[in-house]
């Protein structure tokens, strides 16, 4: 026999078997179906018609002759603002500016114009009268009466229409 002796452990020294550790089990892989043959069709149909809006989105409207757009006005306002800055920029006594009649008017060659009349204040602090502006966005641009009297009646007109409101 052997001589060797088999030692046992006392139950007090076995691991418990809270002490194991067992991995959760996983769930079943999901089983996908092919999509079918409608599902494809109408994923087809949907492409098409988002790309065809896109396309409509991006293509540049033919322009008409209807009455300007919200958005038209908006920015006419913002150039006749712009023209009203530059106006001001080329007076001796810049807050003293009043505007009336303004308009936006697309002169020669589509060039967008802001014209309209402008009075202010002259060194001796009294107003000067009424004189005719018209502006292209910059000080640059932008001409008043008393400045130009040469010319002025035909550039007005070939920038700012025949309108001579007073």
């Amino acid at each position: 026999m052997d001589s060797r002796k088999v030692k046992t452990i006392p139950p007090s020294r076995m691991p418990a078997p809270w002490h194991t550790v067992v991995a959760p089990a996983r769930p079943p892989p999901a089983v996908r179906s092919k999509p079918s043959d409608a599902h494809n069709a109408i994923t087809g149909v949907i492409v098409i018609a988002a790309g065809y809006f896109l396309w409509r989105a991006c293509m540049p409207s033919e322009p008409t002759a209807s009455e300007p757009t919200a958005s038209d006005q908006g920015l006419e306002l913002a150039w006749i603002e712009k023209g009203q800055e530059s106006v001001r920029e080329k007076l001796r006594d810049p807050e003293s500016a009043r505007f009336k009649d303004a308009f936006f008017h697309r002169g020669a060659a589509g060039a967008p114009m802001s014209c309209g009349w402008v009075n202010s204040k002259n060194g001796f602090g009294g107003y000067v009268g009424w004189m005719r502006y018209m502006s292209g966005g910059s000080s640059q641009l932008t001409f008043i009466e008393s400045e130009m009297e040469d010319g002025f009646q035909e550039t007005w007109a070939q920038f700012c229409g025949a309108d001579t409101r007073r």
